[in-house]
């Protein structure tokens, strides 16, 4: 998304399996953490927390739940 909210735009879609980069993080008040990532494409944009699995080196898979 083109920020941390459910009613901004959809920017890039992510396939289960797709490796991210974290380039920030931010806590929005509907319980919720989203992740600023960057695609292996240089696409840039705003994930929520639950579809995502976090890494310890700072990676994320997009993984979400059917």
């Amino acid at each position: 998304r083109s920020s941390p909210s459910l009613n901004s735009k959809i920017q890039h879609y992510g396939l289960p399996g797709d490796l991210v980069t974290i380039e920030n993080s931010f806590k929005e008040s509907g319980n919720y953490r989203w992740y600023r990532v960057k695609f292996p494409s240089n696409a840039i944009g705003w994930v929520r927390e639950d579809l995502l699995s976090v890494w310890p080196k700072g990676c994320i898979i997009t993984c979400p739940e059917y």
